[in-house]
């Protein structure tokens, strides 16, 4: 049910092509998450546009190991592959 509610009902809900499931014929950009996984949130580790996080400083159980976009893995034993871009969402 976590499948549907965070990704397929979103991207009914907003029309977005290619985008909420895991099939033939679907974009595959998956994130993989370690649910065992305890870190401690570092604004200098993040990879955000504004490079800071209001969890700065908490242990938070449950990080993303292996992030795919379409298809192509772009984040992977904490290194992410710049090289790998991904597209413009489509809406019906």
């Amino acid at each position: 049910e976590v499948v549907y509610w965070m990704s397929e009902s979103p991207a009914k809900l907003y029309a977005m092509q290619g985008k909420g499931r895991i099939e033939v014929g679907q974009d595959a950009d998956l994130v993989l998450v370690d649910m065992s996984l305890k870190k401690t949130v570092t604004n200098g580790e993040l990879e955000t546009r504004v490079n800071w996080s209001p969890y700065h400083g908490m242990e938070l159980k449950g990080w993303p190991v292996q992030t795919i976009v379409n298809g192509q893995t772009v984040f992977l034993n904490g290194e992410v592959d710049k090289s790998v871009r991904g597209r413009e969402i489509c809406f019906a």
